[in-house]
């Protein structure tokens, strides 16, 4: 079952001690977008993440409002399975990353051990009160693999129909099969 997260931390000044804030994290979502494929793409619970900075609130038809007092940084993310295991596999997968994006918000505090980050995020989150999602059925892992399976089993379709008989189709379906189990 696929899970909403929506996280807003404060964000440091640039002049706080320890440094950090807003023009750090600008930085690192910066140099973040020029890498190659990170290890959160890699991890196949993860529907979507993303993290992105809020300076104000935009103007729909209410008063002016002032911008917000601190930037605030926002991570939403729509994830597979249960919030532990989630939470535990970013702490694993990319706790320098972690500590580099929430090292500059207050009251981060660490990854390492995860427990008191769990809380964090917890008492950060904005409960979503409706997420869409387009396969709500299906994990991430099997939309992936369903995407990867297409042009095969396009391929196999069109030489299934050219089978001389119940053998030769027998071997192209074994065939087909050996080619993407690991897809299935």
């Amino acid at each position: 079952m696929a899970r909403p997260l929506t996280v807003f931390s404060l964000l440091r000044g640039p002049l706080s001690v320890p440094p950090g804030g807003e023009l750090l994290q600008e930085i690192l979502l910066r140099f973040g977008r020029t890498r190659s494929p990170s290890t959160i793409r890699r991890l196949s619970f993860i529907h979507f993440a993303r993290l992105t900075i809020i300076h104000r609130l935009p103007r729909l038809g209410q008063p002016k409002e002032d911008d917000v007092g601190h930037p605030l940084m926002l991570f939403e993310s729509i994830y597979d399975g249960n919030f532990g295991p989630y939470i535990d596999a970013f702490a694993l997968s990319i706790p320098t990353k972690m500590r580099a994006f929430w090292g500059t918000s207050y009251g981060f505090p660490g990854v390492d051990p995860v427990t008191p980050f769990k809380r964090y995020i917890r008492k950060n989150e904005f409960r979503s009160g409706h997420t869409y999602l387009a396969q709500p059925d299906a994990t991430a892992t099997m939309i992936t693999s369903a995407i990867a399976l297409r042009d095969p089993h396009e391929a196999f379709f069109r030489a299934a129909q050219d089978a001389t008989d119940s053998e030769d189709f027998r071997r192209q379906y074994l065939a087909f099969l050996t080619e993407v189990q690991e897809l299935l």
